[in-house]
């Protein structure tokens, strides 16, 4: 896996590729699955997620770039979308959440789209990005 110095994901290259699924176990691991626009299968897994957000899964979803922050590299405004915070909500806890997200080097991943699925993830755990056998 390569990364940005700004956060994107660019090996394995997923930009305008197809987000095909997205899975949650009990373990609390979040599997995304991807068809680049080469054709490989792409899948990334984020453990430990405490929060996810998945909005506007639709079919022929276009992936835009996929990016991840740690600790206090996490835009607060994502952070507030993850827990779906509200204003009142934002203002009440998100200090407290940034807290610790960087105390503990909580890691977010966010995958923006050109068409269809936004996603943004907040987790404890290791990111691992790969290509499908």
């Amino acid at each position: 896996m390569q990364i940005t110095g700004d956060g994107v994901v660019v090996d394995p290259e997923v930009h305008d590729g197809q987000l095909m699924s997205i899975a949650m176990s009990q373990d609390k691991t979040l599997t995304v699955c991807f068809q680049t626009a080469s054709g490989s299968s792409v899948t990334l897994q984020f453990l430990d997620v405490v929060r996810l957000r998945a909005d506007n899964f639709r079919e022929g979803n276009i992936v835009f770039e996929v990016r991840t922050y740690t600790g206090g590299e996490c835009p607060p405004d994502l952070v507030a979308r993850a827990f779906d915070y509200g204003e009142a909500e934002t203002a009440r806890w998100l200090p407290a959440q940034l807290h610790t997200i960087v105390s503990e080097a909580w890691r977010l991943v966010v995958i923006d789209s050109s068409f269809g699925c936004d996603l943004v993830a907040l987790g404890r755990g290791a990111l691992e990005i790969g290509l499908c056998d």
